[in-house]
C-alpha cells in the first residue's frame, strides 16, 4: 500500500522550471485538461527538453490526455533521466524495479535510484530496496554502470 501510495506521488506532480514555455500546459494540466498540456509538452519534449518529457511520460503512465502506454511512458522518462533530471532517474528506477513499461530489472533500478540519489533526490528507500534485491556479482554489474555513465556525463561537460 506504501509503495502504491508513494508512486503515485512521485509521478503525479510534473516538474516545471521555465514558465514562458510551459505555462500554458501547466495551467491545462492543472485544469484537467490533459490533451491541451500534451500539446504544449509535446513539441519541446520531443525537441530535448528534459522537463517537457518527464510531463509527457507523466501523462503516459496515467493515460491522461493519450491513451495510457507504459513502454512510452518509460522512453520519454529515459530521455529525461539521461539528462540528470532527479525526479526522472528516480521513476525510472521505479519503472525497472515494478517492471513498467520494461522488464524488471534490480540492476538498473539500483544504477538510476543511486544517480538520482546522487542529485539530490530522496531516493534511499527504492535505493535499498534495490541494493538489497541484488546479489554481490549484481551490484558489482551496477556499481560498474554506474561508474560508466559518470564519466561519460563528465567528458560530455
Amino acid at each position: 500500500m506504501y509503495k502504491v501510495l508513494l508512486s503515485t506521488i512521485l509521478f503525479f506532480f510534473p516538474v516545471f522550471i521555465n514558465a514562458d514555455d510551459i505555462d500554458k500546459g501547466y495551467q491545462a494540466y492543472n485544469n484537467k485538461n490533459y490533451k491541451e498540456a500534451y500539446k504544449h509538452w509535446i513539441i519541446p519534449a520531443d525537441a530535448g527538453d528534459k522537463i517537457s518529457q518527464y510531463n509527457i511520460a507523466l501523462l503516459y503512465f496515467f493515460g491522461n490526455g493519450v491513451k495510457k502506454n507504459l513502454e512510452i511512458a518509460f522512453q520519454y522518462c529515459r530521455k529525461s533521466a539521461l539528462q540528470d533530471l532527479p525526479r526522472a532517474q528516480n521513476n525510472l528506477a521505479f519503472m525497472y524495479a515494478d517492471g513498467l513499461g520494461v522488464k524488471q530489472n534490480y540492476i538498473l533500478s539500483y544504477k538510476w535510484a543511486y544517480l538520482a540519489y546522487m542529485n539530490g533526490y530522496p531516493s534511499n528507500k527504492l535505493l535499498n530496496e534495490s541494493k538489497n534485491k541484488l546479489n554481490d556479482s549484481d551490484l558489482k554489474k551496477a556499481n560498474k554502470l554506474i561508474g560508466k555513465y559518470l564519466r561519460r556525463n563528465m567528458n560530455e561537460k
